[in-house]
Formats: structure tokens, sequence, C-alpha cells
């Protein structure tokens, strides 16, 4: 029986602790992440089912062929192929003598071989059985990588450190990061932290420079917070339009954060025209997301679920309805939001039990 795309990443899931899958940039994967503390956490393999942009070179437009990459460490990729290729231009593939469209050999990454990476297209049983130490070795890879950037995180700053010093060695470690050849997926969530340490440390027009970039990058969390500079008017000038253009960005991502604060502009009319029916349109978007995957986004979606409730309560678009309300503030309750155990202590609700 053939091996498949899903065999691999249950195997990785099954055999490796700490990893959780992620679909990025058009792509499945496993990532070292424990306890999910980091935002997608490092990688440590993917699998590609289709061509991209800049990554044509294997022919995945053809039926039943995709492709497992691999992040090994560049002394065993030279020990492999000899050495490390040039970085190609964007859009090209790495200057190696190799077919890229071969299927079931052990090669370099067509585009990202220049970072140790190594890849197989549509492996057979054998060959799965010969990538298992590079999968391997990629964890452990992956897991020191994710000790260094974990080090540098205000989070686990002792009682007894000083604080603005940890925070600034943080900064250092992020800024190698963004300078250096790690992936473009660690350079976003890099800048992304370094901007959480400025923002620590007040300096709020770094933190907006580093949120920016990290926004450029597409990384979701931080269209939130150039939505936050600009309402707020921390490191920018005072802005709702902006604050409501920077949500509007986040929210279109599906970031949840983005849309409660979309639905909130729409709400009050900031930064845009008030509208009801686009506010209660977020709220439900975000109400409806069930399932163990959504569980840790529970704050987020009570918040969604008390706000409708709040509508219905006070006819806020909508016609008044009790029973509504009731429904999902109780909802919201079950996620634990407070605020919506309160109002079901409100008498108008006893009568409805």
């Amino acid at each position: 029986m053939a091996i498949t795309p899903d065999d691999i990443l249950k195997y990785c899931l099954d055999n490796l602790e700490g990893l959780v899958e992620v679909n990025s940039w058009g792509e499945r994967g496993v990532f070292y992440n424990p306890g999910g503390v980091l935002k997608r956490g490092v990688y440590v393999l993917t699998i590609k089912e289709k061509d991209g942009d800049n990554d044509r070179a294997s022919r995945l437009d053809r039926e039943d062929v995709w492709r497992v990459n691999i992040g090994v460490r560049k002394q065993t990729f030279r020990t492999l192929f000899a050495e490390l290729p040039q970085r190609p231009n964007k859009g090209c593939i790495v200057d190696m003598p190799y077919d890229f469209t071969a299927k079931d050999v052990i090669m370099p990454h067509p585009v990202y071989a220049w970072m140790g990476w190594i890849c197989a297209l549509t492996p057979s049983d054998a060959t799965f059985e010969l990538l298992k130490p590079y999968i391997l070795e990629s964890y452990e890879y992956a897991k020191e990588k994710f000790s260094k950037k974990m080090g540098g995180t205000v989070n686990r700053l002792s009682e007894n450190s000083d604080r603005t010093s940890v925070i600034r060695e943080s900064i250092k470690r992020y800024n190698d990061i963004v300078e250096s050849n790690e992936s473009f997926c660690m350079k976003d969530e890099a800048w992304y932290m370094m901007g959480l340490a400025y923002q620590e440390l007040s300096d709020f027009k770094k933190a907006f420079t580093c949120f920016k970039k990290a926004a450029e990058m597409n990384y979701d969390e931080a269209f939130v917070k150039m939505g936050d500079a600009y309402m707020d008017g921390l490191g920018v000038k005072q802005n709702p339009a902006m604050a409501f253009r920077w949500y509007r960005k986040g929210a279109d991502m599906g970031e949840m954060n983005a849309k409660l604060r979309l639905a909130d502009c729409y709400k009050h009319g900031t930064g845009c025209k008030a509208d009801y029916s686009k506010a209660m349109e977020q709220y439900l978007h975000l109400a409806e997301r069930t399932g163990r995957y959504w569980q840790r986004y529970a704050d987020g979606i009570g918040t969604a679920l008390y706000e409708i409730g709040n509508m219905y309560l006070l006819g806020s678009g909508v016609p008044i309805d009790l029973k509504k309300a009731a429904k999902y503030f109780r909802l919201a309750a079950k996620k634990g939001n407070r605020n919506a155990e309160s109002a079901l202590k409100k008498e108008i609700f006893k009568t409805l039990e």
C-alpha cells in the first residue's frame, strides 16, 4: 500500500512529542510547538501537494504527485550532496544537477536547498524508511531552535531577573533571527515578538515598525497590533480610519481578535459608518466555530457570543428578543465569559428559566 501525506503527518504526530499540524503558505506541515506557546512553532516537516507561484520545479500538477520537505542540519546536507548551493533569485531554483521532477528519490529541495532542506516526491515505503532518520534529525534541530527562541521571551522571566535587561536581550535574539537565513515563517514571528518586546519597554515607535514588518509578511496577529496602534495613537498618529482598515485586513485573514475589533468598529461607527448587520456578521462567524480545534479560542468565541446576546438584549440592529439574548449569554457563559454570567443574573432573564 502506497505511502500518503496523511501517513507521514500521522507518523510524526504519533511518535514525536510537542508537534502540531499547521497549514502554512499552501502546505501542510508539522511544527515543534509544545504547549502552543508560539504562533506556529518551528518547522520540522512540510507536505506540498500543489505548485506554488515560486515553486513549480517539482511539477506537482501531475496526478498523485506530492512532495515531503525536511529541514536537516547543514552539515548533514553537505554529507548527502557535497555543498550547499547559493540562494536562488525569487521564482528560480537552486543550481544543482538534479531532476527535481523525479519521484521516489531523496534530493535537495529545489528552492530551499540553500537552507539545508531535502525532499522526496511521492516516496515509496522503502524511501520513507530512509527518510525517518532525517525526520528525527529535523525534529531535534527544531527543538534546539525552539529553546533558543524561548530563551529570549519575556514570558520566562524569573522573579529575580532584571526585567528590562532580559527584554533587551530578547530583542537581540529576535533581531538575530530577522537578519539571519532562517525561514520566512520564523522571520515574521520574530518581527512580531520583537514588537511585543519593544511594547513592554513602552517604545511604541519601534514596536510599530516591528509590527508593520510582520504584517508585511502576512503575520495575522500583527494586523491587530497595527490597528491598535492607530486606534490608540501608539507610535503613530491616532487615526481610527486606518485602525479600521488594519482590523479589516486581519479579519479577512481569519484572525479572531481582528474580527472582534472590526465588529466593534462597525457597531460604534469607529473609523467607518456604523453598520449593525456587518457587526453581527463578524460575531456570528466566530460564534459558529466549534470542535476541538477551536477550544483554544474559547475566550474570543465567548466574547462574540456575549456581544450577539447583548445586541438582542438592546435591539442593536435586530428586534429585541430576550430568549435569543439568553440563549447566546448561556453559550457565552459556557465559554467562561463572566459578562455573560452576570447578564444572566438580571431579573428579566429569571422568568425565562
